[in-house]
């Protein structure tokens, strides 16, 4: 779901012509699948895949961490609005943190994902065993996260400190306005 989601988003701020050109980018197997139509939205694809998909949109950004958040950011919002129109409707920011393991599993099979805090205005979240992720798969995740608890009515929600460059554990904050 996040290569589709990640790509609408990509094609619709930057056009058509950007999301081709990220898509000849891709390097390996998961290239080939992506501009075969082979990535499917409810599949389950190997984690090195995601991390060439986010080098090649990475590098058709410049290179601009704040831009790879922000197509991140898109992607989530329109998927919250896609998939959980009700939950919108009803969920406060930090009662819906608390389902992140639940969230986690429909994106990433494999490691977890817990809520240690949720309150009004502040998500502490510990992520284990998520192998293979390097830093962009850290930003466009948290940036994801970020996404999500502003469509649910968070005001600027921002990751408290940078990302881990790479590794399977991540102790994430994200704070926003109440």
């Amino acid at each position: 779901m996040n290569f589709t989601s990640s790509l609408r988003a990509a094609r619709q701020i930057h056009g058509e012509a950007f999301g081709e050109q990220v898509l000849e980018r891709v390097a390996g197997e998961g290239g080939e699948a992506l501009r075969l139509g082979g990535v499917v939205t409810s599949g389950w694809y190997p984690v090195a895949w995601w991390r060439a998909y986010l080098e090649a949109l990475d590098d058709a950004l410049g290179g601009d961490p704040e831009a790879l958040a922000r197509l991140a950011r898109t992607a989530a919002q329109q998927d919250l609005k896609l998939l959980f129109r009700m939950a919108r409707l009803v969920l406060k920011p930090e009662v819906a943190a608390k389902q992140v393991r639940f969230v986690h599993g429909r994106y990433v099979r494999g490691g977890s994902a817990e809520a240690v805090e949720a309150r009004p205005g502040r998500l502490r979240i510990v992520f284990r065993e998520c192998h293979g992720f390097d830093g962009r798969c850290w930003r466009d995740y948290l940036a994801g996260v970020a996404g999500v608890l502003e469509g649910l009515g968070a005001t600027a929600p921002t990751l408290e400190g940078p990302p881990p460059r790479s590794g399977s554990f991540c102790d994430a904050v994200i704070v926003w306005a109440t």
